[in-house]
């Protein structure tokens, strides 16, 4: 099959069984058992085996798969093994390698059935039997077989699972399904409970009968009443019968899964973990969780000997009787927080919008929803998923976002500080993160530039610094001239909103340390703004303003404004960039003078300064949230400029260990150095995207620079093609040597900004005059001349010319003005062509 239908070995088996007659379905049924199947089998990569005619089941397959056709272009193998006994129409697809015409209309006066058409696949058994089923039933079995013994993981040495699906059904199904439970290794039974006749008795068998196969009395005589009413069974036919599904029944608890493949609530907080990405630690996964999960519900049910059956249920009662309101238990005091993930996640729009509804913390549910939806269809995307699911998680994403923004804009009208607040307020139930962090993980544009978000990170950019106006130039004249900082102004605890809990508390420890200072003053000010309130209102609000103002500057000690200025991560910037503009002019000195052998001063604090950063890096790793070590390096990671940084660091180090030994290493040390500053001067991009005028430029040259690869390709394949073409006419005795590749390039290259070598194209007058008397020429030369005529209208893409002297020719045995090695020595040695003024723009 892998071979003669070139299909590729599915991740799962899906076999159908069920009625052979035709039936109807509940319409929701249908509908749960058609989207249900269809989702089953793309999301997994499945096959699906099926009785391949258009009769009871299998036509009900066939109308999922109809309408699964008409909503999305991804086609599902599905495989029908029909007896050919069976089928009508036979003499049509008779044949070997041949197309043929089928007629899938079913003759309503014929005892045969047609095959279904939406099958993509069929395979008929013949066992010399017209018009009976089970021909089909060993071979089905004996392939169902030999593909799960298939290997999709050779590292674990997993096969090809199988699952058998029981829709309706005869007698037969029953015992088709007791097969499946007695196989090597068991096979998985899902039955449609409702369909009718087989997988109703089933379902009312598993739900009704206790451990080991054994059913009340008064259910025994009913169940046997039933069997006898829905097959026609006489009393021994239905004993026999029931006797087969109590043996099914007894391996009701069988599970042939590994216990790594169950889904706890510890493997659903790691996959929360996955799709928020960076830092975010779900509640699940920390240890206090997993230890009080663990005791709860103890060891895994089959490792547990079936016949200390009873003990087990006792011991498991014991371990969930517990007290929910104990606060030491209870970890869960928003369950609307956890309903609201779980519908999410489970894909049930409606029921998720009715939990963020309800309980509190809405802006906060509303972005980890955005962010868990925009995650999964990410996921929905590189998983190669029907496009509606991929389409239908970013339509949900939109809606909670678009709430987050009403919420926020909402929030902002009634009270703009407490909005501010709101938007940095730490949630310990998310993470300890604050919903501005929420709205960048979710990379939700629309919150952060809104007035609200934008006001809060100007104010937490200034710190507790008050500036209007040519900010920058005061912070460096602070940091130049320290003494300026007296003249700055400060806020106070009342302007600054946006403080987190941690950075409240610092500062009230800060203020009671110090020295409370005389009051009186300060009262009698007080008394002179309340006497002035009796005034004109304009003209005493300005005054008054300006008295708060003053005050304000009066009542912040001198080492208070001290430390909230070199606290402010605008003097933190700007320190940084000063620093790094004064460490890449040392750089700069040390590579554009002469190398001693010994590291000079500037040297040493370029190496001190690169040390220090890569012990930042190293704290920047240790200081983030993940809990364990390889997933602080991985968030790291994923910040592009840490990535850069690493290299450019490491880089440095071997240069420098180079530089430090003797020649020939110094040398070498010393061009590493050279190359790495190129980083360091580009690494300014990333201070540039800070500044309002130059971020959008930075950003978009990003952007152009990823687009450009794909053009450069293109210009590749006509370079590259242009290139072999030439050297091949030039030069055809050319032996093995890896510089043929750089000689492919070299002057094509050279050819794109625009240097054409016009004094070498046309070389006829040369010709006329530097030929030879024997009238002989170097092969060579000929075929130069030769190259711009073939050659033009692959080099016009590039905006370039061929030219035919571009290179010396080794194969004239005697003198020839034509050959530039010959006619001038200078240009057989220069291995760079002449400028030119003209440039392809």
């Amino acid at each position: 099959m892998t071979k003669e239908w070139q299909l590729e070995l599915p991740k799962l088996l899906i076999s159908v069984h069920g009625g052979l007659q035709n039936f109807e379905l509940q319409p929701k049924l249908k509908q749960v058992f058609g989207k249900g199947l269809i989702k089953a089998a793309m999301t997994t990569g499945a096959w699906i085996f099926t009785g391949g005619v258009n009769t009871g089941v299998i036509r009900h397959v066939g109308d999922a798969l109809k309408d699964h056709a008409s909503k999305s272009r991804g086609k599902i193998c599905t495989i029908g093994i029909a007896p050919w006994g069976i089928v009508e129409n036979q003499e049509d697809l008779i044949g070997r390698d041949v197309v043929r015409p089928y007629q899938t209309m079913s003759n309503p006066m014929s005892k045969l059935t047609v095959l279904n058409s939406m099958h993509s696949h069929f395979i008929l058994a013949d066992n010399g039997t017209t018009g009976k089923y089970g021909a089909e039933v060993k071979l089905r079995r004996q392939l169902e077989k030999h593909i799960s013994l298939q290997k999709i993981n050779t590292r674990i040495g997993q096969g090809v699972p199988v699952v058998a699906l029981i829709v309706e059904g005869g007698p037969n199904v029953i015992s088709i399904v007791l097969e499946y439970l007695r196989d090597t290794p068991p096979v998985p039974v899902v039955v449609c409970d409702g369909s009718g006749r087989a997988s109703d008795i089933l379902a009312f068998g598993h739900k009704y009968s206790e451990e080991g196969g054994l059913i009340n009395e008064s259910l025994r005589d009913q169940l046997l009443v039933t069997i006898q009413k829905t097959f026609t069974y006489t009393r021994t036919q239905a004993q026999h019968l029931f006797i087969i599904l109590m043996e099914c029944m007894k391996k009701k608890e069988l599970g042939n899964l590994p216990p790594d493949y169950r889904i706890s609530l510890i493997d659903i907080g790691l996959v929360i973990e996955y799709l928020m990405g960076g830092a975010y630690r779900c509640n699940y996964t920390r240890k206090r969780f997993r230890t009080l999960y663990h005791n709860l519900f103890g060891p895994k049910r089959d490792d547990i000997p079936l016949r200390r059956g009873r003990k087990t249920t006792k011991k498991r009662e014991e371990e969930v009787d517990i007290d929910l309101d104990d606060p030491e238990i209870n970890h869960f005091p928003f369950p609307f927080h956890e309903l609201m993930v779980w519908a999410v996640l489970m894909k049930r729009q409606k029921m998720a919008l009715f939990f963020w509804q309800h309980g509190e913390e809405a802006m906060a549910k509303a972005l980890v929803a955005c962010k868990l939806c925009k995650a999964m269809a990410h996921e929905a995307s590189e998983n190669d998923m029907v496009d509606d699911i991929s389409q239908e998680l970013n339509h949900n994403s939109r809606d909670f976002g678009q709430l987050a923004v009403e919420l926020l804009d909402q929030s902002y009208k009634q009270d703009e500080q407490l909005a501010m607040k709101l938007l940095t307020y730490e949630l310990k139930n998310w993470s300890n993160a604050t919903c501005l962090q929420l709205a960048v993980a979710a990379k939700h544009r629309d919150f952060i530039a809104h007035t609200c978000s934008q006001m809060l990170l100007t104010d937490m950019w200034m710190g507790r610094l008050r500036m209007r106006k040519n900010s920058g130039l005061k912070v460096i004249l602070g940091i130049l001239l320290p003494p300026s900082i007296l003249s700055l102004e400060f806020k106070n605890k009342d302007d600054m909103p946006y403080m987190s809990q941690a950075q409240e508390i610092h500062l009230q420890e800060k203020e009671q340390e110090e020295p409370e200072k005389p009051t009186k003053e300060k009262d009698e000010e007080d008394m002179e703004l309340t006497a002035m309130l009796g005034r004109n209102n304009g003209e005493s609000s300005r005054k008054k303003d300006e008295e708060e103002v003053q005050s304000r500057h009066r009542l912040i000690p001198l080492g208070r404004k001290i430390y909230e200025f070199y606290n402010a991560p605008i003097v933190k910037f700007w320190f940084y960039t000063l620093a790094y503009i004064g460490y890449l002019m040392l750089f700069n000195y040390i590579v554009l003078v002469k190398m001693e052998r010994w590291p000079s001063t500037q040297e040493w604090i370029v190496i001190s300064y690169i040390f220090t950063l890569g012990i930042e890096k190293m704290r920047e790793i240790l200081m983030s949230e993940p809990g364990k070590l390889l997933q602080k390096v991985k968030v790291w990671l994923q910040e592009y400029w840490n990535v850069t940084d690493l290299i450019a660091i490491l880089l440095f180090s071997v240069g420098m260990i180079l530089r430090l030994q003797d020649q020939p290493f110094r040398s070498d040390g010393r061009v590493i150095y050279c190359v790495n500053i190129i980083y360091w001067y580009i690494r300014l991009l990333d201070i540039f995207g800070v500044n309002k005028y130059l971020g959008p430029y930075v950003m978009m040259i990003g952007k152009m620079m990823i687009d450009m690869m794909y053009f450069v390709i293109i210009m590749l394949v006509v370079l590259m093609s242009f290139g072999v073409a030439r050297q091949a006419i030039l030069f055809p005795n050319e032996e093995p040597s890896w510089k043929l590749a750089k000689n492919i390039f070299y002057m094509p290259y050279w050819m794109i900004y625009g240097e054409v070598f016009a004094d070498q194209i046309d070389r006829k007058q040369v010709y006329d005059s530097h030929t030879p008397k024997s009238g002989w020429f170097c092969e060579a030369c000929i075929q130069a001349d030769q190259i711009p005529y073939p050659l033009g209208p692959i080099a016009l893409p590039t905006g370039s010319q061929p030219h035919p002297m571009d290179v010396p020719c080794a194969l004239c045995p005697v003198p020839c003005a034509l050959c530039p090695v010959q006619a001038s020595p200078s240009a057989a040695h220069s291995n760079t062509p002449s400028q030119s003024n003209s440039f392809l723009m």
